[in-house]
């Protein structure tokens, strides 16, 4: 096929996929990726996210997640494991025992989840029991402190959650990989030699690390010379592992994939399509009326202000695509820190443009919140005031209760390409989108 990963097609993420209502659209997607990653190589993905998201504000899982009710992302998780594996895929279920109730992140500091373990029984451990059943190969740990379970050590360190809980009660037999290890929030409490090891003592099969490799190997090396370790668990685990890889035929060529790149994107354009929802409060607010000769306003944060530490995406960015559209659009880059100055001179632009579009399309990636500051939520409030024509568009659909006051809201659950292209035609009219009132927002059902 002679891909390259500058080719890989950009599909939507978890939450846009769950929100079409779609299972095939899911296993489609799963199948596409498992080719196209065979195309370059790639043979293990640690996909997919099964945390519940139970807290709106998670800073963590957020979009990555298929939603908030425990049988959608149980079924969801299902029919991506089972294209995975179909495909010759390692599937990867994340991040057990659950962190969809974070209100942290693990990149930056260590918490304690406070859930019950009736709680965690219905909720968070649902989507892990059926990602055993379907036949996800590996499990990552997540690095919270879960007092139900064990209140003195994070999840990845602890033996009652790793070999109690997921090898002898939920009967996982297959690899367990540690997070990185890297991240502060275990890094700022171990060293790197204590975590590799405790992780092994509880029953992980792989650890992660980031850039302290050398003094990894050196940890088990060590830990055999004391006793902390066994060669026993070693051989153990080693077994199992390139058994995974003889189950995939890692150690044979494979043959190239065929398949076509073109039908992979136009999958990504039908999923993102069926994926974008509208909000809108008053009639008249869309399409807006190509025949006013003012320009729009288009308000969007700084670069620096989105605080992006996941890959930048190389897509085109919405001006590009509102141009294509034929609109006008003035574009006025904003702080997150926003003075009386600023609000007022934004105020007088509205007033002379016959839009304002606020882009809340912050890329959301993990160790980003993703939610507005209240110097943006009165920004848009007074735009409003000075011009009805508020259009939002929102990446995160966990910020509805902060904007339920705009006249339009249109809900991408991602930023690509796609989504930015099909969000200017639908303001324009070329496109229909699927309207919704404000009742409550369709993926934000609360679970049980």
């Amino acid at each position: 096929l002679g891909a390259t990963l500058d080719e890989a097609t950009v599909f939507p993420n978890l939450m846009a996929i769950a929100t079409t209502g779609d299972l095939s659209l899911a296993e489609d997607i799963a199948e596409a990726t498992a080719l196209e990653c065979a195309a370059i190589g790639l043979s293990w993905s640690f996909c997919p996210v099964v945390d519940v998201n139970t807290y709106e504000f998670n800073p963590s899982t957020n979009i990555r997640s298929y939603g908030t009710d425990p049988e959608s992302v149980a079924v969801f998780a299902e029919a991506h494991i089972r294209a995975y594996r179909a495909n010759n895929l390692i599937s990867t279920a994340k991040h057990f025992p659950g962190q969809g109730h974070s209100m942290m992140n693990s990149h930056y500091s260590m918490e304690r989840i406070e859930r019950t373990e009736e709680e965690m029984d219905k909720c968070e451990l649902l989507p892990f029991r059926r990602a055993i059943a379907a036949g996800v190969e590996t499990i990552m740990t997540n690095h919270a402190v879960y007092p139900a379970l064990n209140s003195e050590a994070p999840a990845t360190l602890s033996r009652a959650v790793i070999s109690g809980l997921l090898r002898e009660k939920m009967g996982f037999k297959g690899i367990v990989i540690t997070d990185c290890l890297e991240m502060k929030s275990i890094k700022d409490n171990y060293s790197i030699e204590d975590s590799v090891i405790r992780s092994l003592q509880a029953g992980c099969d792989i650890v992660l690390t980031e850039n302290d490799m050398e003094r990894s190997l050196f940890a088990v090396v060590n830990g055999v010379k004391r006793g902390a370790i066994t060669e026993a668990m070693l051989d153990e685990r080693i077994t199992k592992i390139l058994d995974l890889k003889e189950r995939y035929g890692l150690f044979s060529p494979l043959p190239k994939p065929k398949f076509s790149l073109q039908s992979h994107k136009m999958l990504a354009k039908e999923t993102t399509r069926k994926s974008i929802k509208v909000k809108q409060n008053i009639p008249g607010i869309l399409p807006i009326n190509s025949d006013n000769d003012k320009p729009v306003l288009l308000v969007c944060l700084e670069k620096t202000a989105c605080m992006d530490i996941g890959v930048h995406s190389k897509e085109k960015d919405l001006p590009y695509f509102l141009k294509k559209v034929n609109l006008l659009a003035i574009e006025k880059s904003i702080p997150l820190k926003i003075t009386e100055s600023l609000y007022e001179e934004l105020e007088s632009l509205a007033q002379s443009c016959s839009t304002i579009i606020f882009d809340a399309s912050f890329r959301l990636s993990s160790g980003q919140l993703g939610i507005l500051s209240n110097d943006l939520v009165e920004l848009l409030k007074r735009l409003q005031n000075a011009n009805r024509n508020l259009i939002v568009l929102a990446v995160n659909p966990f910020i509805e209760s902060q904007i339920r006051f705009a006249n339009a809201v249109v809900f991408t659950y991602s930023r690509s390409s796609d989504a930015l292209e099909m969000f200017a035609e639908i303001i324009t009219g070329n496109r229909n989108p699927t309207v919704s009132d404000w009742s409550r927002h369709e993926l934000l059902q609360q679970s049980s």
